[in-house]
């Protein structure tokens, strides 16, 4: 998740003496003078653009107004947190539930995601660009062969000895590349900055109505950070800063 909101009104998320916010991510009181909220809903507040973007894959699934598409992979992370076999047809055939024929053999799938999406901690988005480059066989092997064949599990075993189900299909287009997502509406991306070529666009609509806000970090020389990514949402309009002298409290 991209962006950072402030959210100033008082009554729900600026601090005083006798009100204290918790991170919706880590848990941890919010310091005093700042909410770091979704920039969708703005109803879930942070203490830190890392929390924000570490939650970013959990909350897009429950954002009342997510800043990106939900992908096949969020819908089947949806699907093991509810111990359940997916029910959208794309997600079945996205991830490989159409190439099986017994009810078992779906559920030995489906638990084989369960461990690598709940108990490994693979991010959906993860997952995503695993199964877009092609390389989700790869991954799921490397995850799995850092542990002593004695820990790796009943399922693992399944996976290995299923390895085909996964392969492409004989008339599958060539390997598409790991997704990008537009720096201005958070859709994929085919457009990168010539500049700084580290941010992505959806269209060249998209890259000229966001220069003004990507102007203040288009440096090819270094990263953005998290204060870049600050400046340039407050120069994009996408929030406001508020002080406790802002509202007459000094």
């Amino acid at each position: 998740m991209n962006g950072i909101v402030v959210n100033p009104n008082p009554s729900e998320a600026l601090q005083t003496e006798f009100q204290t916010l918790e991170c919706e991510w880590c848990g941890l009181d919010i310091p005093h003078g700042i909410v770091i909220s979704c920039p969708g809903c703005a109803d879930k507040n942070y203490c830190s653009q890392r929390c924000l973007d570490d939650s970013a894959d959990y909350h897009v699934r429950h954002c009342k107004n997510p800043i990106r598409p939900l992908t096949t992979a969020d819908k089947l992370a949806i699907a093991t947190s509810k111990d359940m076999l997916p029910d959208d047809p794309q997600t079945n055939e996205d991830y490989f539930f159409t190439r099986l024929q017994t009810p078992d053999d779906k559920s030995d799938l489906l638990v084989l995601y369960i461990g690598v999406l709940k108990y490994h901690e693979i991010k959906p988005s993860t997952l995503h660009e695993w199964r877009l480059s092609g390389t989700m066989v790869k991954c799921i092997k490397a995850l799995y062969e850092r542990f002593p064949p004695g820990n790796r599990g009943d399922y693992y075993s399944w996976f290995l000895e299923h390895l085909d189900i996964f392969e492409p299909h004989p008339n599958a287009l060539e390997t598409v590349s790991p997704r990008h997502f537009c720096e201005s509406c958070g859709v994929s991306a085919t457009v990168q900055c010539s500049g700084c070529k580290k941010v992505w666009y959806c269209s060249k609509k998209c890259q000229e109505s966001d220069w003004d806000g990507h102007l203040v970090n288009c440096d090819p020389g270094r990263p953005i950070t998290s204060v870049d990514r600050l400046r340039a949402a407050v120069h994009r309009r996408k929030i406001e800063l508020y002080g406790r002298e802002d509202h007459g409290q000094r």
